[in-house]
């Protein structure tokens, strides 16, 4: 049966718009059934730690159930948010990664979806305005899917928040094609 391998985890700690910092949550994974093994950091969650647990939670019933095994492991439910608590507790901090590490983050959607886009507030219709303003979608194709990529390379706490609210605004209406991020 196949299943996917979550390699890494990866906590960063940033300072939060109120009292309580937020977090930032990637993991690493990959199919167990690809020969070379290619694995992808992804966009497990963001916000404060009670957001990122939660998160978690709804990945934890495919750990429970085999299809996500931690380093190739089967775990239980309740052993794979401790995993992720650990790596919270651990956290590191936005500053000191991004001194030492490049991350940029990719949000696509097909350009049809893109050209139909009928987002269901004013908010979300002015946060995309704003956001493809600031980071200029390029257009390319993917099993001929015609795209509108977008890449945020991050050197800014505000540049994580664009790509959370890209990858918000994109996934609630049901408009992305895929995201994922580069380390």
């Amino acid at each position: 049966m196949s299943y996917e391998i979550e390699r890494k985890r990866l906590v960063m700690k940033l300072k939060g718009k109120y009292s309580s910092p937020d977090y930032l949550a990637l993991h690493e994974y990959g199919s167990n059934n690809v020969i070379p093994r290619d694995y992808s950091w992804m966009f497990v969650g963001f916000g404060w730690e009670y957001n990122v647990i939660g998160k978690v939670c709804r990945l934890s019933a495919d750990a429970e159930s085999g299809t996500l095994k931690p380093n190739g492991k089967w775990v239980t439910a309740e052993s794979y948010i401790g995993l992720w608590r650990k790596a919270i507790k651990e956290a590191i901090t936005f500053e000191h990664y991004i001194k030492h590490h490049n991350l940029k983050f990719n949000v696509a959607i097909k350009q049809e979806m893109f050209d139909k886009m009928n987002l269901r507030n004013d908010y979300e219709k002015n946060r995309m305005r704003e956001l493809l303003q600031k980071h200029n979608p390029k257009e390319r194709t993917f099993f001929d899917n015609k795209l509108k990529e977008i890449t945020i390379d991050v050197k800014s706490e505000e540049d994580v928040r664009d790509y959370v609210s890209l990858h918000g605004i994109f996934k609630d209406n049901n408009l992305m094609y895929f995201s994922g991020c580069e380390m």
